[in-house]
């Protein structure tokens, strides 16, 4: 005898710091919060900003949007160039443009706000499909700077440090720095575009 809720051969994983963490099969409709709860839930050491859910469905999404890109930028290299606000990309360049974008690989990661899975937010919370992952780290007290700084580095915490100071932590820009376009990668995987001071090459032509 079947139960008609539960689909056949389709499957969650739950990595990370829940009591019970391993593979779970999932029923028709079954959200996040419920497999949340057959886990056992958080252990005192998880970080809920900083888990990563992964999906399937989005992974192959992404990574057909990329070849799309790929394709589009194959074929205007061979027809007309690549041009840029009327100024024609090196096709040099261009050829490295293609290159890395023939070997991204897609994640398919999803933001998810477990902090507000886990006191009941319903709007919060979303079903579930086959192969979809979550990882919930332990709690990490640590910035990472990169890019275009004088030395990338990766800091202790601090409550009530400023971005320009952990900049500053990092020896600050480097002179071909675009300081309009600093970004802040949060824990949960979403992406903020943060104005901060112009960038030394902004602040010569300014003069």
């Amino acid at each position: 005898m079947t139960t008609p809720d539960w689909q056949e051969n389709k499957s969650v994983e739950i990595r990370g710091e829940v009591k019970f963490p391993g593979m779970y099969n999932i029923r028709r409709g079954e959200t996040l919060e419920d497999v949340l709860n057959r886990a056992g839930g958080f252990t005192e050491y998880a970080y809920l900003p900083s888990a990563v859910f992964v999906r399937e469905s989005v992974r192959l999404q992404e990574q057909l949007e990329i070849k799309k890109l790929a394709d589009q930028l194959r074929r205007d290299i061979a027809t007309r160039g690549v041009s840029k606000d009327g100024d024609v990309i090196n096709y040099s360049d261009a050829q490295l443009m293609l290159a890395d974008l023939e070997t991204i690989k897609a994640v398919g990661r999803l933001v998810v706000d477990l902090s507000a899975i886990s006191v009941g937010i319903k709007q919060a919370d979303l079903q579930l499909e086959d192969s979809d992952i979550l990882y919930i780290p332990s709690t990490k007290q640590t910035i990472a700077v990169m890019g275009e700084v004088q030395h990338a580095a990766t800091h202790r915490f601090k409550q009530g440090l400023t971005l320009e100071q952990y900049l500053a932590m990092s020896g600050g820009e480097r002179e071909r720095a675009d300081g309009d376009r600093t970004y802040v990668i949060k824990a949960n995987g979403s992406v903020c575009l943060l104005y901060t001071s112009p960038s030394p090459r902004d602040r010569q032509k300014s003069r």
